[in-house]
């Protein structure tokens, strides 16, 4: 099987990703070949300080729902870090039957960094394989890039988020066993571990998928200072569902931030507030 190989980690995949991904798509299906791309299925935040936007995981959906047929995955390790690009890029050739290479104009790989995307193109002309380097993707003058996805969503900014994005801001996970209190005020609460990027705290209007059906919820990103609890947590409250959520897997769309996370004197308090919340989500 020979391939078109979209070069990157896409942590975000974002309408600049999505487009280098079609083009090498196009590319693929016009030569006979097959569209994959090349990322890493480990946290490479832990390396430069930082959370990734998404999982390996929620990365090979977006990914394969973006064009790609085949996703090539390595483990980003210091071994992986400090070697030469020449020889990364032979491993790749080794292992796969390229035909095309395709990257960003900013892609950078090997030692430090110090190989770009003008590297890639002298290795594939020097190989016979076709490479072609996309230009920036800009939306009004500014580059889309993920780092000002997170800012934009650390800021509590997600229809922008959402637009650069190409798909709502989605987290996936299992739901846990958490307070139980949304039960009491009549909503299904799920609670789901994250050990991921976050948005700014507060509470947002989302659309909750639990199997092939959407549900209009509510979700909490942080405290829960009406009962006293200062830990960080992601509880959702499910509008009109009626069933068991704990141990399925969910996905949780982020649409709207609503409000900041508040301390109410009480339950009853709060619970008109959610009243007031699911109003305005219905909106």
């Amino acid at each position: 099987m020979k391939i078109s190989l979209a070069m990157g980690f896409f942590d975000s995949v974002h309408i600049g990703h999505r487009q280098l991904i079609a083009r090498n798509r196009e590319y693929a299906l016009a030569h006979g070949l097959t569209p994959a791309v090349h990322t890493f299925s480990n946290d490479i935040g832990e390396y430069f300080g930082s959370k990734q936007l998404y999982n390996f995981k929620e990365r090979e959906i977006l990914l394969k729902n973006a064009g790609a047929d085949l996703i090539i995955s390595d483990i980003f390790s210091e071994e992986v870090m400090n070697m030469d690009g020449k020889n990364f890029l032979d491993e790749l050739t080794a292992k796969y039957d390229i035909g095309a290479f395709f990257c960003g104009y900013d892609y950078t790989f090997g030692k430090d960094a110090l190989y770009n995307a003008s590297h890639l193109a002298d290795y594939a002309r020097h190989n016979n394989i076709y490479c072609e380097i996309l230009p920036p993707y800009t939306v009004d003058n500014k580059k889309v890039s993920t780092s000002h996805i997170k800012q934009l969503l650390s800021c509590g900014e997600v229809e922008h988020a959402n637009s650069l994005l190409g798909s709502p801001y989605t987290m996936r996970g299992l739901v846990v066993h958490g307070r139980g209190v949304g039960t009491g005020f009549g909503y299904p609460t799920a609670n789901i571990e994250h050990n991921g990027f976050l948005p700014k705290d507060g509470v947002y209007k989302t659309i909750v998928s639990v199997g092939d059906a959407d549900y209009l919820a509510l979700t909490n990103i942080g405290a829960k200072p009406t009962f006293n609890i200062d830990s960080t947590s992601v509880e959702t409250m499910l509008i009109n569902f009626d069933g068991n959520l704990y141990d399925k897997e969910i996905t949780i769309k982020f649409i709207k931030y609503l409000r900041p996370i508040i301390k109410f004197k009480d339950g009853n308090e709060l619970m008109r507030q959610i009243q007031k919340d699911i109003k305005e989500a219905l909106c």
